[in-house]
């Protein structure tokens, strides 16, 4: 069986340049899926990372996201488990199926 790869879990702080950064370190280390805490947010949408990542998050000003760097998983988002405070997502790769959340208690 294949490895699930690298994960990530960061609170961002609603930093540009830090959600910007986690972007790079992604593509640097590849790293497959990153759980983010107060991502920066611009135009209602988690914003400041490469295009060719998947991000998923409730829209307005969501204190959770998921970003997937792997173009090959399938990925689809739940949205009856993600809201404000809380984004889950559904994945499968070359390493299986599995659930991926990422929740900010601090506003929830």
């Amino acid at each position: 069986m294949a490895e699930w790869g690298r994960y990530l879990q960061l609170n961002g702080q609603r930093s540009a340049e830090v959600t910007s950064e986690i972007g790079v370190v992604m593509l640097e280390k590849h790293v497959r899926v990153a759980m983010l805490q107060e991502p920066y947010v611009s135009e209602r949408r988690v914003s400041g990372l490469p295009e060719c990542m998947r991000v998923l998050a409730a829209t307005g000003s969501p204190s959770a996201a998921i970003v997937v760097n792997d173009p090959s998983a399938d990925v689809m988002g739940l949205p009856s488990r993600t809201n404000e405070y809380a984004a889950c997502v559904w994945m499968k790769d070359q390493a299986g199926e599995r659930y991926v959340a990422s929740v900010d208690r601090s506003g929830g």
